[in-house]
């Protein structure tokens, strides 16, 4: 006669992880196997997402005084006043609360800081617009097209995000990254699914 374990379920404090997972059947190789893909899934751009948010935090700049060798502090407001002439400024990275957050790459250092804001504002904005809309789409597609598609939009944002250094490119990068958000809450069914 096979020994019934449910009663662990109803003992106080002899509920454990181990005992779970034995109740449940195991944890097994394709378990691992898909969890850690899916969570890699689930987190693909989250670098980017939140690397950006550094974005609208101020630097301290050094600017070169006319045509000597000597560099010295300046604003933000006299590097975008003389942008079109060749002032030639650097940001201070001795500064104790320096950042490296992609500013002078992406050229934004004269961008209004609210501009800024509107990548990430964007973001959460679609993310909950298609979460609210799109919510049934993994019962209708399946899951597995549901994370095929989504993933590599995703994919795609980032593309656009790293790769192309233009303030629209970015917005529309955000916007198609906060659309793929469904598959988060896809890759958490599943992931919930797999150790049932």
């Amino acid at each position: 006669m096979q020994q019934d374990d449910s009663y662990l379920l109803r003992q106080p404090g002899s509920f454990t992880v181990s005992s779970a997972l034995k109740f449940v059947g195991g944890f097994g190789r394709f378990q691992v196997l898909a969890i850690i893909c899916l969570t890699i899934m689930r987190n693909a751009g989250n670098y980017l997402f939140y690397g950006f948010g550094y974005l609208t935090l101020q630097q301290t700049y050094i600017c070169k005084a006319g045509d000597s060798d000597i560099w010295g502090h300046c604003t933000q407001q006299v590097i975008c006043e003389n942008v079109a002439t060749n002032f030639e400024f650097a940001v201070d990275k001795s500064d104790p609360d320096h950042i490296e957050n992609w500013v002078q790459e992406m050229g934004i250092q004269c961008t209004n800081r609210s501009q800024i804001s509107i990548l990430m504002t964007s973001y959460c904005l679609v993310s909950a617009f298609t979460g609210l809309l799109l919510s049934s789409l993994p019962d209708k597609l399946g899951r597995r097209t549901t994370m095929f598609y989504f993933v590599l939009a995703n994919q795609m944002s980032q593309f656009l995000l790293i790769f192309w250094p233009n303030y629209w490119a970015r917005l529309a990068g955000f916007v198609i990254m906060g659309a793929t958000t469904i598959k988060n809450t896809t890759s958490y069914v599943w992931l919930f699914d797999l150790v049932e």
